[in-house]
């Protein structure tokens, strides 16, 4: 006699069905979160490239805007001897040419500390100082080296979370691995546990990867 529509046979014939559902659904949704995890990683890694990039040519930068300040220094500097020494002989004429020739911001400073001194100086001996050209253009090769700093934490924060994608493609690599046996092992018993194991991998790598940051091309 043919098994009734509802007997014992036909339950258990829904149960394997059901039992083999399982392990195409923890592969397909371990399969989508590696892929994300994959392509994450790519892209923190890129990141990471761009920014460890700017971070080794900023120094350079730096030291060619430190060497170049020091010149324009050292140049206002003698600047400043010779209007010293037009001044000293009673060269008016000369040391207003002088000061014409200072340029920015280097003008400014030698104004302000001009405006400090007596009108009529010619032929008299100075005795307040002179103008603080020293680091006048350090400004610039300050904020190169800022750069360096700044693209060298955002490197490591980007290889960071290029790391935490990684270890999120080996769980669920691992989930993959499982499901994927689960597929072909007989044994109900066995192929619920490697589903269950499957499954509760994928759903910690999902939450995972659902608090980590997220990268597109930039």
């Amino acid at each position: 006699m043919p098994p009734m529509a509802g007997g014992p046979e036909h339950g258990e014939g829904s149960a394997n069905d059901r039992a083999e559902g399982w392990p195409a659904v923890v592969l397909a949704g371990a399969a989508v979160l590696s892929a994300w995890a994959s392509f994450q990683r790519g892209d923190w890694e890129g990141r990471k490239s761009d920014h460890l990039h700017l971070a080794n040519a900023a120094p350079t930068r730096a030291s060619e805007l430190a060497i170049s300040a020091s010149q324009r220094e050292a140049e206002h500097m003698g600047l400043f001897v010779a209007w010293l020494s037009a001044v000293a002989e009673g060269q008016v004429a000369r040391a207003r040419y002088l000061e014409r020739q200072f340029r920015p911001p280097f003008d400014a400073e030698f104004a302000r500390w001009r405006a400090t001194l007596p009108a009529d100086i010619a032929g008299g001996e100075i005795q307040v100082g002179r103008p603080a050209f020293v680091g006048l253009l350090s400004g610039a090769a300050e904020r190169a080296r800022a750069t360096a700093r700044a693209e060298s934490e955002a490197a490591n924060r980007a290889g960071a979370n290029a790391d935490r994608y990684d270890r999120s493609s080996v769980v669920l690599a691992t989930a993959l691995f499982l499901a994927g046996m689960a597929a072909v092992v007989r044994r109900l018993g066995a192929q619920r546990l490697m589903v269950a194991l499957a499954g509760l991998l994928t759903l910690v790598s999902g939450v995972a990867l659902l608090l980590m940051p997220v990268s597109f091309g930039g």
